[in-house]
């Protein structure tokens, strides 16, 4: 899948607030090439009549990457929220009462009140309602629905799925999207989703 393609679809991950403006970056005489290293995305300069050699991966958004082509490994982020309960806690604590996802499940959390002129895309990744309480803030369609240990009872069939590098048994119904279920094995011992290994780390 192209990695603009692999861009758009993931730019709903989150990322901490920063305070103040990015940083500009430096001049660069050459041409601009994006790396990933430990998982960030970094902007370097190839220097004008180089030769720059760039590795497969994977822009998971805000910052965020993995090696190879695969979004699914892209990281399954959770809300930064605070220890208070009630809106009333909350407010007196000057935070903001939203519906998340935490953990799995659809639920009011307090999230801290940010400095005024940070940069970032918020404290509260999207997420997708799976029904019954049940959410997910990763890309994977069959991400939202129950794992064997979640669940002795499957009303659907249950079907080997690649999520997050990992083969798991899920739940599906028979309505449901299946994207992870086309998976090949890894070098590494992991999987990626896709017909062929180019997608591996």
């Amino acid at each position: 899948m192209p990695t603009s393609i692999l861009t758009a679809i993931s730019l709903f991950l989150w990322q901490p607030a920063q305070a103040g403006p990015p940083k500009p970056e430096p001049p660069c005489d050459g041409e601009r090439y994006d790396t990933c290293l430990n998982g960030t995305l970094y902007t370097q300069c190839c220097p004008a009549g180089s030769r720059c050699q760039t590795q497969v991966h994977t822009n998971c958004g805000y910052g965020r990457c993995i090696a190879g082509g695969d979004r699914g490994r892209c990281p399954v982020l959770e809300p930064n929220i605070t220890a208070e309960r009630t809106p009333e806690a909350c407010k007196y604590r000057s935070g903001t009462w939203e519906r998340a996802c935490v953990k799995g499940q659809v639920t009011m959390a307090c999230f801290p009140m940010l400095p005024t002129n940070f940069s970032g895309a918020g404290q509260n990744p999207a997420f997708t309602e799976c029904g019954g309480g049940r959410c997910t803030t990763s890309g994977i369609p069959e991400a939202c629905y129950p794992t064997r240990e979640e669940t002795k009872t499957c009303s659907g069939a249950w079907e080997k799925a690649c999520i997050g590098g990992k083969v798991e048994e899920r739940c599906l119904p028979a309505n449901a999207t299946r994207y992870a279920t086309g998976y090949v094995t890894c070098s590494d011992g992991g999987c990626a989703i896709g017909p062929t290994t180019a997608s591996c780390p």
